[in-house]
């Protein structure tokens, strides 16, 4: 990944995740940090190929379902680096349950947990 990739996603994981949670419960910059870092693992793993697919993918998850699901979880606290951790685990365990389910690949593509 390039220093410009990094840049890039770091931007949009600020502007539409981190700016709508700011907004609504507070965010601590190691929460902020641990998810730009999290968006930033899926092109250094693999999971995506250029940061431009990455961003495309993120963009078709509904930021106010994952502020819906912290909510459900946290009510107004503020988003600490241990919730956002836990919050992603909730994330992908909501993936796993979807996938596994009859219809699953189906319903992933619907409720935009992967493109």
């Amino acid at each position: 990944m390039t220093h410009e990739e990094a840049r890039q996603i770091d931007a949009w994981v600020r502007q539409h995740i981190i700016h709508p949670f700011q907004n609504d419960v507070g965010v601590t910059e190691a929460a902020a940090e641990f998810l730009e870092l999290v968006a930033r693992a899926q092109l250094r793993e693999g999971i995506k190929r250029s940061a431009a697919d990455l961003i495309e993918g993120m963009g078709r998850m509904p930021v106010g379902s994952l502020l819906a699901l912290y909510r459900a979880k946290y009510g107004a606290r503020l988003l600490t680096f241990n919730r956002a951790v836990r919050l992603v685990a909730d994330l992908h365990d909501q993936w796993i349950m979807v996938r596994h389910e009859p219809g699953g690949e189906r319903r992933e593509r619907e409720h935009h947990l992967v493109d």
